[in-house]
């Protein structure tokens, strides 16, 4: 997978801006003239999601990434797969976004899935240790996702069935009346995605750890209680099926669901180690980009497709023997690394390196 070029109009730093990429592509500039901006242009095109969690983003989503004093914006990128190139858009407003490939328009965000890898290591990244469950849910179905898209489309099945079965429950809290035979069939539903989906969830954390040069453990508890990480199919079924028994009562007093992958939690180890509790910044840091570096692996091995890698601030994490033996397996990627200064060894251990300087 090759992005060959990307063309930005008015997004954030950018009014105007195109560049052609290489295989290693090296950008540096003093703070402040859009390194981190180009890199989040790059993932916002080529995955649908923007990299920002914070307060502004929240309140004001794609919007806050539109240039100061514009109404709209524009990202044109051209990705070649297979030998085959592909034009990605998006268009924004205020109020929408559209998504095309090839000119023709996206239903979902999620459909670039079909076409596109993409993986990031950032400063933010912390958040994927440091933060709420839910936070940890969303990065790994993201990259679960490009896995196997199969794993999507059960996400989408089963926030549906959710959905639906919540309302009833609810409508049972309240004292209204339900069908109940109607309950239990959404209800059945329920648990057969459930299953498919947690199943699929310790499936590929089992992958990646094998894939995975280092001692770290991700241990997978369903309701975030109970660690699974080891169960077979069987016994994670009976597992699931006793949760919902223990629950079905409670769940009509409260009027939603108690149980099901929106109140797992991933928990991580190493050397019995928790690591939100024990590890420092950095070592938190080079924890997190082992682990995405297996995530290249495996999806490069499931789909014959090597992600494109985006390395923002990269250097401010890493001496130079460290980076040198954690990148040494990115030569079939193509990659984007930043930083505030030229660092000349990049060149003698990378070829052809495309140096793109920002200035103010």
């Amino acid at each position: 997978m090759f992005l060959k070029k990307i063309a930005l109009e008015n997004f954030r730093y950018f009014s105007d801006f195109s560049r052609d990429f290489g295989k290693f592509n090296y950008i540096y500039g003093p703070n402040g003239v859009g390194k981190s901006s180009l890199i989040e242009a790059i993932y916002f095109l080529m995955s649908g999601r923007s990299v920002r969690s914070g307060k502004v983003f929240k309140r004001h989503g794609h919007k806050s990434l539109i240039s100061f004093e514009k109404e709209q914006m524009k990202l044109t990128g051209f990705l070649e797969i297979f030998g085959e190139l592909n034009e990605i858009s998006i268009e924004a407003d205020n109020k929408k976004k559209i998504f095309s490939i090839n000119e023709k328009k996206l239903k979902k965000s999620s459909e670039l899935f079909k076409i596109s890898r993409i993986l990031m290591f950032h400063p933010g990244d912390i958040a994927i240790i440091d933060e709420n469950p839910a936070y940890r849910r969303s990065y790994f179905d993201h990259e679960f996702s490009m896995i196997d898209t199969g794993y999507f489309d059960d996400l989408l099945k089963i926030r549906k069935i959710l959905s639906e079965r919540n309302k009833l429950l609810k409508n049972i809290q309240l004292g209204l009346k339900v069908d109940e035979l109607y309950l239990k069939s959404i209800t059945d539903s329920y648990i057969i995605l459930t299953f498919n989906v947690i199943y699929n969830r310790i499936t590929m954390l089992s992958v990646i750890q094998k894939e995975w040069q280092n001692k770290g453990k991700i241990s997978y508890r369903l309701n975030n209680q109970f660690d699974i990480s080891e169960l077979d199919k069987g016994s994670l079924k009976a597992k699931i099926f006793e949760l919902h028994e223990q629950l079905e009562k409670r769940e009509k007093r409260y009027g939603y669901s108690l149980f099901g992958p929106q109140r797992d939690e991933y928990v991580f180890f190493e050397n019995r180690n928790a690591i939100k509790e024990f590890y420092s910044t950095g070592e938190k840091m080079k924890w997190i980009l082992e682990l995405k570096l297996a995530i290249n692996k495996v999806i490069r091995n499931k789909s014959n497709i090597a992600p494109v890698m985006l390395m923002d601030d990269f250097f401010n994490f890493f001496d130079q023997k460290n980076y040198l033996e954690l990148l040494c397996g990115l030569s079939q990627n193509q990659v984007f690394f930043t930083s505030q200064e030229r660092r000349s060894e990049i060149g003698k251990h990378f070829d052809s390196v495309n140096e793109i300087e920002l200035i103010r």
